[in-house]
């Protein structure tokens, strides 16, 4: 049931972190400043690219490239706070890597031998795990966005009762 778990949690780590990066295209940085936002980008862009691979092919490689994955965010993380960024998102991001690279090693360790990653899975239970999966992750990656340079810097959609573009 929770198969695709690993590459939810990791898109969801990967956007949080390119959130939190994309502060370096806003104001003026040093430059120490500079190279932790884009690392964050950089660490986004590889996250998500880790858990697409992992939702095409599980591979034993890719789920100890997710312990990689964590040392990298919790290292350029706590740069990260030291420059100002948001602890909140920054942990947020960190605890949905951390869990990916954790599910996917785990995956590994309990498969019994001679199964394969997809054998007597039942459709029904993959997409009640896919949705409970997928509502976790939003529950921690929206608000923890919303404390980004990006997310506060957001279009509101909020509107005023008078306001003639306000619909029911």
């Amino acid at each position: 049931m929770v198969h695709a778990w690993p590459a939810l949690f990791g898109w969801g780590a990967g956007l949080l972190h390119i959130a939190i990066g994309a502060a370096v295209v806003s104001g003026t940085h040093d430059a120490t400043t500079t190279w932790v936002l884009a690392g964050l980008v950089a660490l986004g862009a590889v996250e998500i690219g880790w858990s697409t691979l992992w939702i095409v092919r599980e591979r034993r490689r890719l789920s100890f490239a997710g312990i990689g994955l964590v040392v990298a965010a919790v290292a350029l993380g706590g740069a990260a706070i030291g420059v100002g960024a948001s602890s909140i998102a920054v942990g947020a991001g960190d605890l949905l890597t951390t869990v990916a690279a954790s599910i996917a090693v785990f995956r590994f360790r309990v498969r019994e031998p001679g199964r394969t990653a997809g054998s007597g899975r039942r459709p029904i239970l993959d997409a009640i795990g896919l949705a409970l999966g997928a509502l976790l992750v939003a529950g921690i990656v929206t608000p923890a966005a919303s404390l980004t340079d990006a997310g506060l810097h957001a279009v509101s959609h909020e509107h005023s009762p008078g306001d003639p573009s306000h619909h029911h």
